[in-house]
Order: C-alpha cells, then sequence, then structure tokens
C-alpha cells in the first residue's frame, strides 16, 4: 500500500509541475506520439494556466476556461499549447480549419463559439485579428492553443457593435487545430 501510495503521490507531483507556467509563451503539454491528427476526441492530461487563464477539457470538445483572480489585461501576445499535435506545422499565411472559443477578459462573457454554431471555422490568417496571424504560426493539427491576446492585437478601439467586446479589451481563445492548407 505504501508503494502504491508514494507511486501516486510522485506522478501528482510529476503532473503538476508540469501543468503551470506563467511564462509569456509556453508548451505545457502535448498529445500521445501515436496519436493521429485525425482522431476527433484525445483525453485532456492536465489544465494549463497561463496568462491568470486556465483551461482545461477534452480536445475536440469545448474546452473549460477559467479566468483566475490573477488575471491581467495583456500588454503582448501570450501562446500556451496544451496539446501540440503532429505534422507540418501553421504558417502565417495558412488557411486554418478550427473549433474555437471567445471571451472577453473584462466581462469574462464567451462572445463566439464555433462549437455553439457546430461547425468548424475555416479561414485564411490574411483575414482574421493581428493576434490569431501571429499566434497560430508553428501549431500542428491535433494541438489546442490558448491565446491571450492584447486589444491593439485584437480589435483595438473598434470591436464589431454588437460583439460585447469593450475597446481595448484582451481577449482570450482557445484553439483547436483540425487541418490548414
Amino acid at each position: 500500500m505504501l508503494k502504491r501510495t508514494t507511486v501516486i503521490v510522485a506522478t501528482m507531483v510529476l503532473l503538476t509541475g508540469c501543468a503551470q507556467s506563467d511564462v509569456e509563451s509556453t508548451t505545457s503539454q502535448s498529445s500521445s506520439p501515436t496519436a493521429m491528427p485525425t482522431q476527433a476526441v484525445l483525453p485532456s492530461i492536465d489544465p494549463i494556466t497561463a496568462a491568470g487563464v486556465l483551461v482545461s477539457g477534452d480536445l475536440g470538445s469545448e474546452p473549460i476556461v477559467e479566468i483566475l483572480s490573477d488575471a491581467k489585461s495583456a500588454t503582448q501576445l501570450v501562446i500556451a499549447d496544451q496539446f501540440l499535435g503532429q505534422g507540418a506545422a501553421v504558417q502565417s499565411s495558412s488557411t486554418v480549419l478550427v473549433n474555437y472559443i471567445g471571451i472577453g477578459l473584462t466581462s469574462g462573457q464567451k462572445f463566439d463559439s464555433s462549437w455553439d454554431r457546430g461547425t468548424p471555422l475555416e479561414i485564411s490568417l490574411n483575414q482574421v485579428i493581428t493576434g490569431w496571424t501571429q499566434g497560430f504560426p508553428g501549431m500542428k493539427p491535433g494541438g489546442r492553443r490558448l491565446l491571450v491576446i492584447p486589444g491593439d492585437l485584437a480589435y483595438g478601439t473598434m470591436p464589431p457593435a454588437g460583439s460585447g467586446i469593450e475597446p481595448n479589451e484582451t481577449l482570450i481563445f482557445v484553439v483547436d487545430l483540425i487541418d490548414f492548407k
């Protein structure tokens, strides 16, 4: 019994040490090396925390996003991977096929979600906010990435009317990359 308890505690300490990071660009977890990028759902190993945002949940399902009490408006783009994916990496000029959720940091409210619409978004990274253009390169199919985007890399002083996004608001996106071209 003591051996089993020791192994469980050691595993929890190891996983806890790997799960959190406060650096501006971080990679926290990856999917199994044998996982294929075409798999729809892979279990989450551990949640990730970056810039005061906690992300958990299964790859392929809408993530659970919690804004922690230490979250502050971002002054630079924050990138953190929960799952790395496999294969070739996205370039800044790629067209991506993604599922995503968008949340305003100030309100804590979801303002958009492809999961809510029931269909992924296919869009060129040349047609999106700067935070997405800069935040996707290097991502691989089958990956999940947290982007915490400062207002000046999002919509600045002119957010879309009726979006619920405030001027210069920091935006939180969690994206699952399905594919790209």
